[in-house]
């Protein structure tokens, strides 16, 4: 995105975003089929529960390329 010309900042934010609200959102959701009784003991419902976890796992990874941006944004000529 920053080679196509996107602001560093912009970047960063969105990224940030992302590592937030997405475990957030994959979280509530497990929590919500869990109250809901949708996670009994079949392989579908646990394979869901795997599935959910990962995301959250995956978004989460996010942070480390909003991190950097970050380095970027405070010491442009120092960042490597």
């Amino acid at each position: 995105a920053i080679e196509n010309g996107a602001p560093r900042w912009r970047v960063r934010r969105v990224a940030m975003r992302v590592a937030t609200l997405g475990p957030c959102v994959s979280l509530f959701s497990l929590a919500l089929l869990n109250k809901l009784g949708f996670l009994g003991g079949s392989g579908s419902a646990t394979a869901l529960a795997v599935a959910l976890v990962a995301c959250t796992l995956a978004t989460q990874a996010v942070a480390i390329a909003g991190f950097h941006a970050y380095l970027q944004d405070v010491a442009p000529a120092r960042a490597g």
